[in-house]
């Protein structure tokens, strides 16, 4: 299936930050993600101010912008429940939500939801897996070393069908390496290697 990215609608307010101008924009994108924004209106393409991401009412991540970079404190959530998965402050350059004695693995920079959204999207159903009827489930593993960097992929689990999992690798490894990762910590707070496994699920309709 193609996904387009569409805006849903465009709020003019009168609305200042830092003496700019600003402007409202709502953008429904692909999978009924929502974006709440600002931008400069004399320069649409500037972020600048509060913005959120959401789906079905519930928040994936929010935060603001400052002249189209990301500042202060930024929340990133998990869908289940609405949970915290971690804050970081783009100010200080530091993740708040860490906590000395609690282990954690690495962290996609833009969440684990946009993670996945990325891939869905991304993702495409190879024309012969489809037309012979074959779906399933593939797992994709990579490591996160300590600075950050991402490297070993690799094929946990396949489904039996070698486009799929090609498909699955191509499309894992693209948004692994689209952003960047913080690497996991141990108790002690050390920044540590990491593997992450990642699934990519092809189903028929």
């Amino acid at each position: 299936m193609k996904f387009l990215t569409v805006i849903f609608a465009v709020i003019t307010i009168n609305y200042y930050v830092n003496s700019q101008e600003l402007k409202k924009v709502t953008k429904t994108l692909a999978m009924d993600f929502v974006e709440n924004l600002y931008v400069l209106k004399n320069d649409t393409k500037i972020k600048h101010g509060e913005y959120s991401l959401m789906i079905f009412g519930d928040t994936v991540r929010n935060g603001f912008y400052t002249n189209d970079e990301k500042s202060g404190i930024w929340k990133y959530y998990y869908l289940k429940n609405n949970t915290v998965e971690f804050i970081f402050d783009f100010d200080r350059k530091m993740i708040l939500s860490d906590t000395l004695g609690k282990e954690r693995s690495a962290l996609y920079s833009e969440g684990h939801e946009y993670f996945a959204y990325l891939a869905a999207v991304n993702t495409k159903y190879p024309r012969e897996a489809a037309e012979a009827g074959h779906y399933g489930r593939v797992l994709i593993s990579f490591t996160v070393k300590s600075d950050g960097s991402v490297s070993d992929f690799g094929l946990e689990l396949g489904c039996g069908d070698a486009a799929l999992n090609s498909e699955a690798m191509r499309v894992i490894k693209k948004v692994a390496m689209e952003n960047t990762w913080y690497p996991a910590i141990n108790a002690r707070g050390e920044k540590i290697s990491s593997t992450i496994i990642k699934p990519v699920i092809y189903m028929l309709q």
